[in-house]
């Protein structure tokens, strides 16, 4: 039995090297067939590649895309699997549920598959206990497009992960409270869930003294706009941030009305 068990793991990574140099080579290909079929005439003569674009390259492209699309990316772009993540966080959410939480916060999720490991795990999690707790959800943009590591918008990573129908869904982290206003606003508009916002207080800065560049007096106006505009239900800081951060932000932040949460979200 584990002689077979062992063969078959050995058959598996066969297969995943396998496909991995054929993704690795199919990526070389790619963009050696683009820069030939795009690329310009030359000293008055044609050459045959640009003939060839004449023809129909833009065909080629579209089937050499149709090929690519057969490569399992999932195979080669992580280095840990969604089973064995799904099993660290279920480990994680059954001890915090053992041990009397009142709610789970997954949070920073910068990869949307990984986020739907812990969520699946959670679900799996208050099954098992039989314990039933509010779940609070928040996501991460890289830079100022407004995209985690997965290329999501925050319209999508909330359509991605609006199954989970979580208490809260917000983002944090992130950018400082400047570049991540129109985000916050964006999903404070689309969201049926309440909302939540804690950014950092600015991109790090080594010659800050506290390492970034918004200080309490800066970050707290900042933030507590938005829950002026009426965009959130619960705000706080991420890296960066210090108890005076927080002090000031609250000082501001409780005079204004929480959103209100919207009804269902929209899948049409």
């Amino acid at each position: 039995m584990i002689s077979c068990f062992k063969e078959s793991r050995n058959m598996v990574a066969k297969i995943r090297n396998f496909f991995s140099a054929w993704w690795t080579m199919s990526i070389f290909v790619r963009l050696f067939m683009k820069l030939i079929l795009k690329r310009p005439e030359s000293r008055g003569r044609p050459r045959i590649a640009s003939r060839m674009k004449v023809v129909r390259s833009d065909l080629l492209a579209d089937q050499w895309d149709l090929f690519l699309l057969l490569v399992p990316f999932h195979l080669t772009f992580r280095a840990v699997s969604f089973d064995q993540l799904r099993q660290t966080y279920f480990d994680e959410a059954k001890a915090l549920l053992e041990g009397g939480v009142d709610l789970l916060i997954l949070e920073t999720i910068f990869d949307t598959l990984n986020g739907k490991a812990a969520l699946f795990a959670i679900t799996d999690a208050l099954e098992k206990t039989g314990h039933s707790v509010p779940l609070m959800i928040s996501g991460t943009v890289i830079d100022k497009s407004g995209r985690n590591l997965s290329g999501q918008t925050v319209e999508a990573l909330l359509i991605s992960l609006a199954h989970a129908q979580p208490l809260i869904l917000g983002l944090n982290c992130s950018l400082g409270p400047d570049e991540m206003e129109p985000f916050v606003e964006e999903l404070a508009r689309i969201s049926p869930y309440y909302m939540s916002a804690y950014p950092n207080a600015g991109l790090p800065d080594a010659l800050s003294p506290t390492g970034f560049p918004e200080t309490a007096e800066t970050f707290a106006p900042k933030v507590a706009k938005w829950a002026e505009n009426g965009w959130l239900n619960l705000v706080g800081g991420c890296c960066g941030t210090t108890p005076d951060h927080i002090r000031a932000l609250a000082k501001l932040a409780r005079q204004f009305l929480p959103r209100v949460a919207g009804t269902v979200i929209s899948y049409a």
